[in-house]
């Protein structure tokens, strides 16, 4: 499966290896990074091409998150399943600022280091 995951390191970085080590290919993007992109399309464009799964991870700001998610919606094939991060707002709240009523899981986690 082709997996996009968007958020801020070190959680990023561990979501990559886990998805990679059960052999999915993994593209990674960190939070700004994405959002400027998006505002160009590129990045938009190519989700929408080759995405099953996006992962997002932003655990910085409830503002951020929102454009986030909705900047991700926006692009995203109906098919593709969303994987929102419950930890600066929850799963239904991220799932309110997905316009397309495509699945939206709320994960929280905690990873040893």
């Amino acid at each position: 499966m082709n997996v996009v995951i968007v958020g801020e390191n070190p959680i990023v970085e561990e979501l990559c290896r886990i998805c990679a080590e059960s052999g999915h290919h993994v593209d990674v993007y960190i939070t700004e990074d994405f959002l400027a992109e998006a505002k160009n399309k590129l990045v938009l464009e190519e989700l929408a091409e080759k995405t099953d799964i996006i992962i997002e991870a932003h655990d910085e700001s409830a503002e951020t998150k929102c454009g986030l998610l909705r900047a991700i919606d926006a692009s995203l094939p109906s098919a593709a399943v969303l994987f929102a991060s419950a930890l600066v707002a929850s799963a239904t709240q991220a799932a309110a600022w997905n316009q397309k009523c495509r699945p939206c899981r709320g994960i929280w986690l905690v990873i040893a280091y």
